[in-house]
């Protein structure tokens, strides 16, 4: 059973690595041919859109397979009824979209924005509903399903991207492509639910809707709070600068891909341990455990964080063209919040089941953020816009950290490693900073790869040789990270410990 789950969950986070990876690769082939205002443009609809999901989304997909469990006699009925409440929720939101019509321009300073926003309404509409088939299909473990739906309609998109891009020159062309696939997923999604769940019946259950919305609604909250931090950014921005300012911002403002799957991956396999251990009252073994897992993160997270910084100019230059050259400084500042992010300061206040005191640590850093963005960007600019975000960060890090700590009742010095993290820390930058000074002297495209090459492998060497990570958890976790698993294997081979 735990292998076949383990498989299940590898199955899904290389779906969603190579979802990522699309993604990642179609930003620089936008960027190189559209113009500043286009790319801004195409950046500001993607914000509203996500924006948008955040709110009429309500939270439902998230808390859907709970309710789903405590009425799986009545499963066709609970599908109906959240279908229904997302139908009517992004029907009412596109409305409310249109009733404000080009009134959307002038927040977003962006003349052709409500336009552009037209073309987007079917992925505004299905992109919702969507989620929630998606989440039904994992409670029923159609995870392979999923995989090929999702990887297949997203491989096309792409194709149709680049084919309106390059062939047809439009930006209209573009949204319209991602429109189109977003609906052919959400019917493919559809069609391999369970015969017996997605029988549409049009039939509403009240109670069953309280029971959906009751939880639901913390949980919205709570993501529009930490997706607006973020959010919150593009919308300042764009309204105090220009389009052309939020396409280099937007761009300076990238996070490298595979960290958000290696974090992904180490929760995946320690949430279901943490609720284990809480609930036979183990709470030192959990502790260890979240130690060592978070040294783990640090060790994957932390060098790629500290290369970025180093080497941020020739990274933006041969992913995005000396075009968005401005946007490399951006990068390097915006790259250090994955020295915060190595860890979900989150799990164990979910273990607790204190998920109030999130909400309320989010509400603060939003506020933060909101304060920040003002000053920060009318007297500093782009800069000021990374500052702010960076500070969001670091201060909804240290007050999730202070309250666990409280709960939990443990010590702030035995949250974290302190002691191989800070060492992890100066070895990554020590190493970063002599193979730049190294890459800087000979120059080149054979020096910028070579520098990586040794980089890395020093930094992998010396974390296994000086026994800063346990090779059993980063064997563990590794597994569900694609192509780490060989190179893990092969060192362990070399002797290195």
């Amino acid at each position: 059973m735990a292998q076949s789950t383990a498989k299940k969950v590898s199955v899904l986070f290389i779906a969603n690595f190579i979802n990522f990876l699309i993604s990642f690769l179609i930003v620089p082939f936008l960027s190189r041919v559209c113009t500043y205002q286009e790319y801004g443009t195409y950046s500001q609809v993607l914000l509203f859109s996500a924006f948008f999901l955040v709110i009429f989304n309500f939270g439902i997909s998230t808390i859907s397979n709970v309710v789903l469990a405590e009425h799986e006699e009545n499963e066709s009925l609970v599908f109906n009824t959240a279908t229904i409440i997302l139908t009517l929720a992004s029907v009412a939101g596109i409305l409310l979209i249109v009733l404000a019509g080009n009134s959307w321009n002038f927040i977003f300073n962006n003349e052709v924005f409500y336009k552009n926003l037209v073309y987007f309404f079917p992925t505004l509409f299905f992109q919702s509903i969507s989620s929630y088939f998606l989440n039904t299909l994992l409670f029923y473990n159609r995870v392979k399903a999923i995989a090929v739906i999702v990887v297949s309609t997203n491989v096309l998109k792409l194709g149709m991207m680049l084919y309106s891009l390059y062939v047809l020159h439009s930006l209209a062309a573009i949204f319209i492509s991602i429109s189109l696939f977003t609906v052919l997923q959400c019917v493919l999604l559809y069609y391999v639910l369970p015969a017996e769940v997605r029988k549409i019946t049009f039939k509403y259950d009240g109670q069953i809707a309280k029971q959906l919305f009751t939880p639901a609604l913390p949980i919205m909250f709570t993501g529009l709070l930490g997706s607006g931090i973020l959010y919150a950014n593009g919308l300042f921005i764009s309204n105090m600068l220009s389009v052309k300012d939020y396409a280099i911002y937007r761009n300076g403002a990238i996070e490298f891909p595979l960290v958000s799957v290696i974090t992904a991956s180490i929760l995946a396999v320690t949430m279901p341990a943490f609720a284990k251990f809480k609930v036979k009252g183990e709470i030192e073994p959990m502790l260890l455990m979240r130690k060592k897992a978070n040294v783990v993160s640090a060790a994957m997270i932390f060098p790629i964080c500290v290369f970025l910084f180093f080497f941020s100019k020739e990274f933006i230059v041969l992913y995005l063209s000396d075009k968005y050259i401005e946007s490399s400084l951006l990068f390097s500042v915006f790259n250090l919040t994955l020295l915060l992010r190595f860890t979900n300061y989150q799990d164990l206040l979910v273990v607790y089941k204190k998920t109030n005191y999130i909400f309320i640590a989010n509400v603060v850093s939003f506020l933060i953020s909101l304060a920040l963005n003002f000053f920060l960007i009318k007297n500093l600019g782009l800069m000021g816009a990374v500052i702010a975000y960076l500070f969001s960060v670091l201060s909804l890090a240290v007050l999730l950290t202070l309250i666990t700590c409280k709960i939990a009742k443990i010590k702030l010095a035995d949250f974290h490693d302190w002691r191989k993290l800070i060492i992890i820390l100066v070895i990554s930058f020590g190493t970063g900073l002599l193979c730049y000074a190294g890459y800087q002297y000979i120059g080149g495209m054979m020096a910028l790869c070579l520098a990586a090459c040794l980089y890395f492998a020093v930094i992998f060497i010396s974390f296994l040789k000086f026994n800063l990570v346990d090779k059993i958890y980063l064997l563990q976790y590794a597994t569900r990270v694609p192509g780490l698993t060989k190179i893990l294997n092969y060192a362990k081979t070399k002797n290195l410990d």
